[in-house]
């Protein structure tokens, strides 16, 4: 039992959350399924296989380097020579000691990789390009406050020295079964980095509430993704109101439960909806998974479909982008159960 719950909490934590409820001026639309019958699949390259294995491993492309995040062996981060495959540089450890981190999840938005730890209350925001280029770059190490009982993993830097989290309690489902009250996708700290304290919601719903986030301050759009549902909505940045909620291009319908002490898991087959993204200065791009297939939505900062991509069964489990945008990388397992970075030309 223990070990279902575990696998449960860490295979869902994609994090999600959230803040303005839907209103009038909301506008509601669907992608067209027909986007998907014309998609033109892609033949990835494998242009990495790394070696070991670590289920719980992330890995992005930057500057002809790959970065990687695992929880095996004392250092946490590792930089990778993409040619070569030679460790170039190696940044924070692993461990319960001290400024050491010992659970985080990562996320990356634009330049920026983040790592909270939510049972050690800390966080670390690191530029890509630093990591990529530099032989000696260590990032400050700095201290927040968050609900260790229902933490929020997903969390940007915000104006006014404060941080934008993912609503751990955000979760009503069509039925009524099972409904928390609150509709506020995103949660602010204040400038001390300090959120708002919880314990009022009846669920339980980080499992089952979990979702990307892309942030485009350029454009003033924040993006959340659903992780289990056919979901994207489109926020302004300054002002957190919601602006477009986008479903499809097809629908995504999973089946709700209690686990118990007002866990709400997910019964049956886990139906997934967009399980990765990446974001681009003028665009960004989704893997959303229908029958089995993966394609990949190109939109823009405000969900209008520019392009959608075809990539078969392949399961990706990150994503990034070359600087230019011409090429999306990937980690996927192989058949073999091995872990590669693919590379496709978009």
């Amino acid at each position: 039992m223990k070990r279902l719950i575990s696998t449960i909490i860490i295979s869902l934590i994609c994090l999600c959350s959230a803040y303005a409820c839907s209103s009038d001026t909301t506008v509601k639309h669907r992608f067209p399924e027909s986007a998907l019958a014309s998609a033109p699949l892609l033949e990835g390259d494998t242009v990495f296989r790394f070696q070991g294995q670590d289920s719980r491993m992330s890995a992005y492309y930057r500057n002809g380097r790959i970065i990687t995040i695992t929880s095996k062996g004392d250092k946490l981060i590792h930089v990778l020579d993409l040619n070569t495959g030679d460790t170039v540089f190696t940044t924070l450890d692993y461990g319960a000691e001290g400024d050491k981190f010992i659970t985080v999840f990562p996320r990356v938005y634009h330049d920026t990789l983040v790592l909270a730890d939510h049972l050690k209350q800390q966080i670390v925001f690191l530029n890509l390009d630093s990591l990529a280029e530099s032989g000696k770059y260590n990032p400050k190490i700095l201290k927040l406050t968050m609900d260790k009982v229902a933490p929020f993993p997903t969390v940007i830097r915000y104006s006014g020295g404060r941080l934008l989290g993912l609503n751990p309690y955000c979760f009503k489902t069509d039925d009524g079964r099972f409904n928390n009250g609150d509709d506020r996708r995103f949660i602010l700290s204040d400038s001390n980095m300090v959120f708002p304290e919880f314990g009022k919601y009846k669920y339980y719903t980080l499992n089952v509430a979990q979702g990307n986030v892309l942030a485009n301050p350029d454009k003033n759009r924040v993006i959340f993704l659903h992780n289990n549902m056919d979901l994207m909505e489109v926020y302004e940045y300054t002002s957190l109101k919601k602006l477009y909620e986008i479903n499809g291009p097809t629908e995504v319908v999973n089946d709700f439960g209690d686990f118990g002490n007002g866990m709400i898991v997910i019964y049956g087959q886990k139906n997934r909806g967009h399980m990765c993204a990446a974001g681009h200065d003028e665009w960004l791009i989704t893997a959303f998974s229908s029958k089995l297939t993966t394609y990949l939505l190109q939109t823009d900062w405000n969900g209008r479909l520019i392009k959608t991509y075809c990539i078969g069964k392949n399961i990706p489990y990150d994503l990034s982008l070359s600087e230019d945008g011409k090429y999306l990388y990937s980690k996927q397992y192989t058949t073999g159960d091995r872990q590669v970075l693919v590379r496709y030309e978009l």
